[in-house]
């Protein structure tokens, strides 16, 4: 046929790289009820988080804060019981407590390497 193997190898590669972006995009895209749970305004408004109106973006940065590659693992890994004290006159929200341990963590391990 006189198409050299390059040109399909090329091809394909370029369409596996396709499916794999579409499906981390369908996999972020389900995550989306799990954003509304987060106070993700007053998480940009400190400056935790980059402000991004692609939600699939915004997903991205909130797994690099968490350290965590999925949504699912949000509940494993940050609403894992928190030792600290809280108010007993105001209702605690899990997800806003996870947010404020996390940072907190990640604040501690910077002080740890000045």
């Amino acid at each position: 046929m006189g198409i050299p193997a390059e040109f399909w190898s090329a091809r394909e590669s370029a369409y596996q790289t396709a499916l794999a972006k579409q499906r981390e995009a369908d996999r972020l895209d389900s995550g989306k009820a799990w954003l509304k749970r987060l106070p993700v305004k007053a998480m940009i408004k400190q400056g935790w988080i980059q402000p991004d109106k692609d939600p699939v973006a915004l997903m991205r940065h909130m797994l690099v804060f968490f350290g965590i590659a999925s949504p699912e693992q949000f509940e494993a890994v940050c609403l894992e019981p928190v030792k600290c004290r809280k108010s007993q006159a105001f209702a605690s929200d899990p997800a806003a407590r996870g947010v404020g341990a996390r940072r907190t963590g990640r604040s501690g391990a910077a002080i740890g390497r000045l």
